[in-house]
């Protein structure tokens, strides 16, 4: 509409300028007088106006993540029918002049009918989750075009912070080549240790364990508590071991090995046992926050920029794209996911492009 308005202005006046009539240089100045009354008061819809976005809760790779939008007016006034959008791209200035839209297709809008100093809107907008990782949240674009609707006003607002997301995780069944392998095997050796009777040894007391579980005898004797270690703590807890090494790794073969683990961790809490994630000492992602899930963040921001060759504790299973001659040294497993479908003496083969089910093989 503003387009049309200028060119029909423009025009009068070019007429008004050849016939050198008055009554048209009078109707020009009044269709600018409109635009520039227009814009003005667009202008003042936005103007005071602050965002805030609160903190985004993680999300899967996939699913829909919500960006929740703290609107607040400064000073006096109303602010009606703001706009605001997130997701498109910005473009030149120049190229909007024939391809502007309110809402670009590849844009997510929500609109604060009322606006002022003592209420306060509270909007929700949908963010994409295209990959994993931690993701800058999206600029912000404020529009108004109230109360004519013939002149939009935009502002550009650059919203501070981050949102998480994590890896997509294919669901699987039976893993029998692990280390007491599957939830089946879990439960039955759960069932012969009972309630922690079948003694394996004995480990300093930690918060959460009940009294059956504490050792009286040794408490008594270390003068502090004493907690006993049965055959189901011992099998809980299994170590995934990532071969994160710079030169051995392209985009897409990092992302097959960090959905390989993360499938491999949801696996294994569905089957009741706990997983413990670890890589070269120069690519350990940092600590996961407080609202985290500990293991899908690390894996969420896990990069392939370690220099040192993998060496893991004894019984790991290791993941690589590579084949690690010296693995049967330490690692209990050798997962084995190249760029192509070669070989390798390892004990699955899961290539890159495959469906993360070829993983329930032996």
């Amino acid at each position: 509409t503003a387009y049309v308005l200028f060119l029909v202005v423009g025009g009068v006046f070019i007429a008004a300028y050849q016939t050198q009539t008055a009554w048209l240089y009078l109707l020009g100045s009044l269709g600018t007088a409109l635009a520039i009354a227009s814009w003005a008061m667009a202008w003042r819809q936005l103007h005071g106006v602050r965002v805030v976005a609160q903190p985004v809760a993680p999300v899967s790779q996939g699913d829909p993540a919500t960006l929740h939008l703290h609107l607040t007016k400064r000073g006096r006034g109303v602010s009606r029918h703001v706009q605001v959008l997130v997701g498109p791209r910005p473009q030149p200035w120049w190229l909007s002049l024939w391809r502007a839209q309110l809402v670009p297709a590849s844009a997510h809008a929500a609109l604060a009918e009322r606006l002022s100093a003592d209420a306060p809107a509270e909007l929700r907008l949908p963010l994409e989750t295209p990959r994993r990782g931690e993701l800058p949240l999206p600029q912000a674009i404020l529009q108004s075009a109230y109360p004519m609707g013939l002149v939009i006003d935009i502002w550009r607002v650059r919203l501070p912070g981050t949102y998480l997301v994590y890896p997509a995780a294919a669901p699987l069944r039976r893993l029998a080549w692990l280390p007491s392998g599957d939830a089946g095997m879990q439960a039955s050796r759960a069932t012969r240790a009972g309630a922690g009777l079948l003694l394996r040894g004995v480990r300093e007391h930690r918060s959460g364990d009940g009294l059956r579980e504490i050792h009286w005898k040794s408490s008594a004797r270390a003068g502090r508590l004493i907690a006993k270690e049965s055959e189901r703590e011992q099998d809980a807890e299994l170590v995934l071991f990532l071969d994160l090494r710079r030169g051995i790794h392209t985009e897409a073969s990092l992302e097959h090995l960090v959905a390989i683990a993360s499938s491999l961790v949801v696996h294994m809490r569905q089957a009741g046992r706990m997983v413990r994630l670890m890589t070269q000492r120069e690519a350990t992602p940092p600590p996961a926050g407080a609202l985290e899930d500990a293991e899908l963040a690390w894996l969420a921001r896990a990069r392939a920029i370690a220099e040192s060759a993998p060496v893991g504790p004894p019984g790991a299973v290791l993941l690589s794209s590579v084949p690690v001659p010296e693995w049967p040294a330490w690692a209990s497993h050798f997962v084995y996911a190249p760029e192509t479908a070669d070989t390798a003496e390892a004990s699955l083969v899961c290539p890159v492009g495959t469906p993360l089910m070829a993983l329930e093989g032996a």
